[in-house]
């Protein structure tokens, strides 16, 4: 049996995005989110996104050089 995580960013009180979409409400991403995200998705072998959030994923990752890392 596989595990699956879930990884989204909400408020204490359940508030993900604005109307349009917006996701201003976050604070910058520091270096010790960034390692910690890091070690969350080291053992990920497999990643399910939503249509809206692979519109904006999958052309960004199709404009890496070929063997970058990605965190």
């Amino acid at each position: 049996m596989r595990t699956f995580k879930l990884q989204v960013q909400t408020t204490v009180d359940g508030y993900m995005a604005g109307p349009d979409g917006e996701m201003d409400w976050m604070a910058p991403w520091t270096d010790d989110i960034t390692a910690h995200v890091g070690a969350l998705h080291a053992p990920v072998d497999c990643i399910v996104l939503g249509r809206k959030l692979a519109e904006g994923f999958i052309p960004a990752w199709a404009a890496e050089p070929e063997g970058e890392d990605r965190i």
